[in-house]
């Protein structure tokens, strides 16, 4: 396990509520310098922190219902979504994927909690869930995650 350096993703299936704020559970980490605590990262090693998520999302019911599709993700900070974390992606219901990319450094102690939120977004009425966050099985064959979460110490 490596040290001043995270790896973390998720291969489970989120949101799953329309118009609805929702936190991706992490599944997968190759670090000590934190930990998984279900939808949570909790701090080992205090200091100056760099984390990049990547959502990797597919719009396959904006597809087939013919409808585009918007996404929302943030990082919350102990229980506060933290201020300009968040961003907003767009899926065309001709392509069906969005890849949403959102970066944030700032210092943590020992024992904080970061989680990576996501909200699917629909203006239909009735709400339509036209977004499935899910990892899936490549051609090579290798499980590609819904979220990436990569921090280096800075």
């Amino acid at each position: 396990m490596c040290e001043n350096f995270v790896n973390a993703f998720s291969t489970v299936t989120a949101p799953a509520l329309v118009n609805n704020n929702e936190y991706v559970p992490i599944t997968n980490i190759d670090t000590k310098s934190w930990k998984i605590n279900g939808n949570t990262l909790v701090c080992c090693k205090p200091g100056s922190w760099q984390f990049t998520s990547q959502y990797q999302l597919f719009t396959l019911n904006s597809v087939d219902s013919g409808t585009s599709a918007t996404i929302e993700g943030w990082f919350n900070l102990n229980g506060k979504n933290i201020a300009n974390s968040a961003a907003a992606g767009y899926a065309s219901k001709k392509d069906g994927s969005i890849v949403l990319t959102i970066c944030y450094a700032g210092k943590f102690k020992k024992g904080d909690k970061i989680k990576f939120g996501i909200r699917s977004v629909s203006t239909q009425n009735p709400p339509v869930l036209n977004i499935v966050c899910k990892g899936y099985l490549t051609t090579s064959g290798v499980y590609a995650p819904s979220l990436i979460v990569t921090a280096i110490k800075i």
